[in-house]
């Protein structure tokens, strides 16, 4: 299990609850955040202190998808618009206003598609970036919250307020697996970065803990203890690291001084 001694806390301004976050997948020290003043934070993790750079995307930001490459991030806001923000210039380069409830982006492995989530229990998928409507994959019976894509590009995961997270092959594009442990909607998904391992997390009040799946076999195979319900998860692009955000306050990483 993890420990205490081996986790890392950041912290920004007091009254910017984090919504989101995700690791740059080409720096493993960076991750960023968004939160509802409508800030997009960067953070090194090596220092301990305040965001290293910051960009407003112009309304409350959820939800954060890096391109491959790590040189954009898409910021998903709460009206459905999509804000792809340049990392080289550090400000956002365009609004993209969705035509239904938007929920969570991500790219896929050669970053020329964009899956999003709906509330129609829907996955988009767009052309990037012209965010042009490529195809729709019908993948729960209710609204889809989060989603990710292993780094094989072999396995889509999403999770839906019915509190399945499911597994899709996207070479047939079938449901391979259903897990069903999360006590709430699945507000977060992340793969390990060789995808052997996914993990849901969800903010339902009462809930906790992080229960970790093998992608293969559906087998549950570590609990990471988090004292309270957790709203945003992310497997680091290199270590077996997992960043989340719980109730009780803070971004936390574990695994930071060894394994899980």
């Amino acid at each position: 299990r993890a420990h205490v001694r081996n986790s890392t806390e950041l912290r920004g301004p007091a009254a910017a609850a984090v919504d989101r976050l995700a690791w740059n997948p080409v720096k493993e020290a960076e991750l960023a955040s968004c939160a509802a003043d409508g800030a997009v934070r960067f953070w090194d993790v090596r220092c301990r202190a305040a965001a290293v750079a910051e960009v407003r995307v112009g309304g409350d930001g959820f939800s954060l998808a890096w391109r491959p490459d790590g040189s954009e991030l898409v910021v998903g806001r709460k009206d459905d618009v999509l804000v792809p923000v340049s990392l080289a210039a550090m400000k956002s380069v365009a609004e993209y206003r969705q035509p239904v409830q938007t929920n969570q982006t991500v790219f896929s492995n050669s970053g020329h598609e964009l899956f999003v989530t709906t509330g129609e229990g829907h996955v988009k998928i767009l052309d990037y970036p012209s965010m042009t409507p490529l195809h729709t994959l019908n993948a729960h019976t209710s609204s889809c919250y989060s989603i990710d894509i292993s780094p094989s590009g072999t396995h889509l995961a999403v999770g839906g307020s019915d509190a399945l997270l499911t597994l899709w092959d996207t070479h047939d594009w079938v449901c391979t697996r259903s897990l069903a442990r999360t006590t709430g909607p699945v507000r977060a998904i992340s793969f390990s970065f060789d995808g052997a391992f996914v993990v849901g997390a969800s903010d339902e009040p009462g809930g906790r803990d992080l229960d970790v799946a093998h992608v293969e076999t559906g087998e549950y195979v570590h609990v990471v203890e988090t004292g309270g319900a957790v709203g945003c998860v992310a497997w680091h692009p290199l270590r077996y690291w997992l960043a989340y955000v719980a109730e009780v306050g803070g971004l936390k990483i574990v695994g930071a001084g060894g394994n899980l």
